[in-house]
């Protein structure tokens, strides 16, 4: 009987190392499975961060706002005003000539064709309010900003892990 007993031992103890071989077979390829998949996220969490710092941060600032501005406007000035005109002459004018009193007519047109110097020196008071609305794009570069270290950082890291996995 203690045969039989160790017969049955021995087979139940193969039969058990078996089953333990097996498991340990769907367990390593089970965790090469994982592994693969945790190797892919890495890689896709890499190509995502590329892809951010890569990216700008974009932003249309809405602007609607009256501004009021009140001040003095100095204006100093020198100015040229040409003047083109023709003035008419129609009078009479009257003359002596060897004591003899004479009208003399004239009629004429008499062209004038000139530049007159004006010198501004002087401030206007100003008092208004101005009517603002905008919207004004911003852009801002991830690679400019204080997240650049941050992001360069994780890179690195997913990238150590990328290489260990």
């Amino acid at each position: 009987m203690s045969n039989r007993r160790d017969r049955l031992l021995l087979g139940l103890a193969v039969f058990l190392a078996c089953l333990s071989l097996v498991l340990n077979l769907v367990l390593i390829w089970q965790l090469g499975r994982t592994r693969e998949a945790a190797r892919s996220a890495v890689g896709e969490a890499m190509a995502g961060l590329d892809a951010l710092y890569a990216s700008d941060l974009r932003y249309d600032f809405h602007l609607n706002q009256a501004i009021p501005f009140r001040g003095d406007v100095p204006i100093h000035e020198d100015l040229l005003f040409p003047i083109r005109t023709e003035v008419q002459v129609s009078t009479v004018i009257p003359v002596t000539v060897l004591n003899v009193p004479l009208s003399v007519p004239i009629h004429t047109t008499v062209p004038i064709s000139t530049q007159v110097p004006v010198r501004l020196d002087t401030s206007v008071p100003v008092s208004l309010t101005v009517p603002l609305d905008l919207t004004i794009p911003i852009a801002v570069s991830l690679k400019d900003t204080p997240l650049h270290p941050i992001l360069q950082r994780m890179r690195n890291r997913l990238s150590q892990l990328h290489e260990g996995l």
